[in-house]
This record gives structure tokens, sequence and C-alpha cells, in this order.
């Protein structure tokens, strides 16, 4: 089968995403929050980590996590800080006592019509369909 060119430009660039593999509920570890800290405050101090592009999402990401509200939006979960600190942390370390982390890769072309499915705390992900 020949391969397309167009799916495999789209997974040049993919998108990160960040799931919980087990039942019991997406939590992050002291570890991971506390590199996330790190990295918010390097960053506004236009550190060598700065990345303009999801530095304000950061606080919201830190909000979300303080609260557990919105912890389901797949741009907060999305964000490269929040996979760069589960990635510097490890795994098996980023998740807290319920949760068992993943990262998956989606094309970029896919990720804005996507949303993550929540059931007993076990989560995938999915894509919006349209029809006209």
């Amino acid at each position: 089968m020949p391969e397309c060119k167009h799916c495999k430009a789209q997974m040049k660039f993919p998108v990160q995403v960040v799931l919980n593999k087990s039942y019991g509920g997406f939590g992050l570890s002291g570890r991971v929050i506390g590199v996330i800290k790190l990295r918010q405050s390097v960053s506004a101090k236009g550190g060598p980590w700065e990345d303009a592009g999801d530095h304000a999402n950061v606080s919201a990401l830190l909000k979300a996590i303080e609260k557990e509200v919105g912890l389901h939006s797949v741009q907060l979960r999305s964000n490269s800080i929040l996979i760069s600190a589960i990635r510097a942390v490890g795994l098996d370390q980023s998740g807290d006592e319920y949760s068992d982390l993943a990262i998956v890769e989606i094309p970029s072309s896919v990720a804005r019509n996507c949303y993550i499915k929540e059931h007993d705390g076990f989560e995938t992900l999915h894509e919006n369909h349209f029809s006209i």
C-alpha cells in the first residue's frame, strides 16, 4: 500500500497529549508540579527555558491543577511545559497515586478537533466529526 504523503507531513510535527491510562483519575505528582513551577519562574525572568507560545498557558495549567477544573482540555494537556516536565521526571513517577500517565502523539491537523473523554478516570482521546 502506498504511503500517504499528506498524513506523513502532518505527523512530521505531531502534537503530544497527556492522558491517564488507568481508572482513578488524572493527577500529577508533586515532582512534576515542582518542575512546572520552576519552569514558570525561570521563563518569567527571561531565562533559557522561555517558551513564548506556552508561557501564558502555564498559569492556566497550574490553576487547573490546583482547582482540578478544566483538566480535560486538549490545549492544557498538550502544553509543552507540561510535556517536558513529565518527561524530565519520567512517566512512571509523573502521576499521583491514582494515575498512570501516557503521552500520545496525534497529527497537528487533528489536535484542534479533539477532546478527552473520561470514564471512571480512564481517559481516551476522540476526534470530533462533522457532517454537512
